[in-house]
């Protein structure tokens, strides 16, 4: 351990700190914190508009990486919106096959308004990541439509844990 300006009863360690044992993967040396911007998007285009609600977040430590965001007043604008509702600009990308599990409420909607998503389903191509939203119904699960957005006064609040 090495002397450092943290407070009373904290421990500072120089280097990380191993637990478990002794090997590189036992070494708990990466903790990261920051903000992103997330960005809706429609699977068929279109252009989006929205109020970012309080800051949208992430905390990384090791390969877990937990981000939250509340996207609100969302709107759509001129044509080509189509498909399922998408949201990008994760600060890092989930590998093929990596565990993930989150939710997300959706305040008001023309599509099942008032119920909790979640969200269940990631592409990853290259350095981006999109997440699906998807809904718990009483019928299985269903991909969240752009249609289902009601201009202006739809609201995405959510939190999402996944590997990289």
């Amino acid at each position: 351990t090495t002397a450092g300006s943290a407070g009373a009863g904290d421990i500072v360690v120089a280097g990380g700190v191993y637990l478990g044992g002794t090997g590189a993967a036992n070494k708990l040396d990466d903790y990261e914190e920051g903000t992103w911007t997330p960005v809706i998007a429609g699977a068929g285009g279109g252009a989006y508009t929205y109020t970012a609600g309080a800051t949208a977040r992430y905390t990384k430590v090791g390969n877990l990486v937990t981000v939250s965001a509340s996207i609100l007043n969302i709107t759509t604008s001129g044509t080509g919106h189509a498909g399922y509702v998408q949201i990008r600009g994760l600060p890092f990308t989930k590998p093929s096959g990596t565990f993930a599990t989150g939710a997300v409420e959706l305040a008001t909607a023309t599509f099942s308004s008032g119920r909790t998503y979640a969200v269940v389903s990631f592409i990853s191509t290259g350095t981006n990541t999109t997440l699906f939203i998807r809904q718990l119904g009483d019928s299985g699960p269903a991909d969240f439509p752009v249609s289902g957005i009601n201009s202006g006064n739809t609201d995405f609040n959510f939190s999402i844990t996944y590997q990289v």
